[in-house]
């Protein structure tokens, strides 16, 4: 089987990373060690992850962060987001049918006494706005936590390879945002009153202003003076005849695919897409593109306002047909391929809450793209 994978990216450099083997059913597949479930079965060519129990739809990714559930799996015998798990080698996955049954445990569960911590400022969520957040309390010589799901700081700025603008005091303007993610979380390094914990998740928000924290496998009560959501927001799907269907899928999980995992995200991207609205041009201005084809469709779904008509398609996503109002592309009508490209559809983004009582938590702070309406 060729793997779908990305061996020349016009900004990142593309390491040599250790193969590791794992079952796709009784397939025996190649992975990279670190990658996660999802990525390691696109790079394979397998997009499709499971069936919905409702209607017997075909699942595929569609946010690849952790924040959907089209992506389970069944890995080793237990229900995964394939999207949040890492390849182990050997692993043995599989299909997800319909729902997930959990695996038979005998004999009774053993209670490990909870760790508790007190602390003066939580934060929750190590993105851009988390992370300058904890760096400003750092200043100030204040006890602070801050954790996050995945196994890097960064949020979003992991994803972006284009230099930023704006004023190079505030906003580091003409640094690369996956750049600027290393700056914020090495300079975190550096305050000895903060903390930081990857790989853990914010599981409820008590009443008694305690946290329940997964730090990978053990979990910790916290209680902060202060609560700060930094969680950032989540793509939402638009409503659109086919939105359901493999292939149709959040403009995140592109860049996830493209600029963290280097994998190809279609049989065949244009290399000008390899990041949308990087180079700050339009297809027409590409040099020897007309306005529109085939292979220009990710970066008119993303650089324009592309009202999506019609996805048809059996399972997976087979035409995109849309409408697009826009004096540099003097059209009307697109109707593309998605056989040789993926439906990247961008949408809108709904802010992440916790659900949190505000008359047992008067100290709740909302900062960054969790702060905004969706």
């Amino acid at each position: 089987m060729v793997e779908s994978r990305i061996d020349q990216h016009p900004v990142l450099p593309i390491p040599e990373r250790e193969r590791i083997g794992f079952y796709w059913g009784d397939t025996y597949l190649q992975a990279r060690r670190g990658e996660v479930i999802t990525t390691a079965l696109i790079a394979n060519g397998i997009n499709i992850f499971g069936i919905h129990a409702h209607d017997n739809s075909a699942q595929g990714i569609f946010c690849a962060n952790g924040q959907c559930s089209r992506c389970m799996v069944i890995a080793d015998g237990v229900p995964v987001k394939g999207c949040m798990t890492p390849v182990r080698p050997d692993m043995k996955v599989e299909k997800l049918s319909g729902l997930p049954t959990l695996p038979d445990r005998s004999g009774a569960p053993l209670f490990q006494p909870v760790t508790e911590k007190h602390i003066d400022v939580l934060i929750i969520g190590a993105g851009p706005a988390g992370l300058s957040a904890a760096l400003e309390l750092g200043k100030l010589n204040i006890p602070t936590l801050v954790i996050d799901d995945k196994d890097e700081a960064g949020g979003k700025l992991v994803l972006q390879t284009h230099k930023f603008f704006g004023s190079v005091e505030d906003s580091r303007a003409g640094t690369r945002g996956n750049h600027i993610g290393k700056i914020l979380a090495d300079e975190l390094k550096k305050m000895p009153t903060v903390d930081l914990w990857l790989s853990s998740t914010a599981i409820y928000v008590y009443k008694d202003k305690k946290v329940g924290i997964l730090k990978g496998k053990e979990y910790q009560l916290i209680t902060p003076k202060v609560l700060i959501n930094a969680a950032g927001a989540r793509e939402k799907f638009i409503r659109f005849p086919g939105n359901q269907l493999v292939g149709i899928y959040g403009a995140g999980a592109f860049q996830t695919l493209v600029n963290r995992d280097l994998v190809r995200p279609a049989k065949d991207p244009h290399p000008d897409l390899l990041d949308p609205g990087q180079f700050g041009q339009r297809p027409g201005d590409i040099p020897g593109r007309p306005a529109v084809e085939e292979e220009v469709v990710v970066h008119v779904a993303v650089e324009f306002e592309l009202e999506v008509l019609d996805v048809p398609g059996h399972g997976e996503v087979d035409t995109v047909v849309g409408a697009v109002e826009d004096a540099a592309l003097a059209v009307a009508d697109i109707a593309v391929d998605a056989r040789r490209q993926p439906g990247v559809i961008p949408g809108y983004v709904e802010p992440i809450f916790l659900d949190v009582d505000e008359a047992d938590h008067p100290a709740v702070v909302i900062v960054g793209a969790a702060a905004r309406p969706g």
